[in-house]
């Protein structure tokens, strides 16, 4: 497994004062941040899943503290296809929360008519942004 770490210590201006925008085509299904359907834990009351969902978000909470320590702000862009898809946010949400970033969900992207994910980007990145600023 392979683990992300984010070090306060660092003077790499590169890192800080950054942003992150993350894309998910569904639920993250290896390492350290894994989550179980919840269907499947409803049906099953499987207290092992249940225990490795409460550890993912307790992990996706702690990136999303690092990062914001570090002024990285995460942005986060769930691409579904149309269907009805677990993406997990209740758990991973707290690393956008966290950083002050954005969470946009996309149901149906394979619908150019109805999906604004290329434009939704585009503004995003086109536009002013502050870190570590004082009004």
């Amino acid at each position: 497994d392979e683990t992300i770490t984010m070090d306060p210590s660092s003077t790499n201006d590169a890192a800080s004062n950054a942003r992150i925008a993350l894309f998910l085509t569904s639920r993250p299904n290896y390492g350290h941040g894994k989550l179980f359907p919840a269907t499947s834990m409803n049906n099953t009351n499987d207290k092992k899943k249940k225990k490795n969902n409460n550890n993912a978000s307790s992990f996706y909470r702690e990136k999303g503290v690092e990062a914001a320590r570090l002024g990285i702000c995460i942005d986060l862009y769930a691409v579904g296809d149309g269907e009805d898809i677990d993406f997990g946010l209740l758990h991973i949400s707290s690393m956008t929360q966290l950083t002050n970033g954005n969470l946009r969900l996309y149901n149906d992207a394979s619908s150019p008519a109805t999906c604004t994910l290329s434009h939704d980007l585009y503004k995003q990145l086109k536009s002013p942004h502050a870190f570590r600023g004082l009004l």
